[in-house]
């Protein structure tokens, strides 16, 4: 499991996202096959963590929202996931 979560990414400058860029690099693979990753990291991260599972090829997103709510989304592809998050209509601060 490749945990893509490195950095909370808001809008509070584009100096944070220039930094969790840098420190995904190292995750080259995943960004080549899912050239919209940063992007929904930038959009959902505040709020969501998203991972990727390449054992059984799933991307996942958890929100815990208070400490007993829980709320798990999961696709088979980034774009899905894109989508299903943006259907929850939380974008995080920023």
């Amino acid at each position: 499991m490749i945990d893509l979560h490195l950095h909370r990414v808001t809008g509070e400058a584009r100096r944070t996202r220039d930094l969790a860029c840098d420190d995904m690099r190292a995750y080259a693979d995943v960004m080549t096959d899912s050239p919209g990753l940063l992007d929904v990291i930038h959009q959902y991260g505040a709020s969501w963590r998203i991972v990727h599972d390449a054992e059984i090829g799933v991307w996942t997103a958890v929100n815990r929202p208070t400490p007993t709510a829980l709320h798990f989304i999961c696709a088979h592809n980034l774009a899905s996931l894109a989508v299903k998050l943006a259907a929850t209509g939380d974008r995080g601060p920023g």
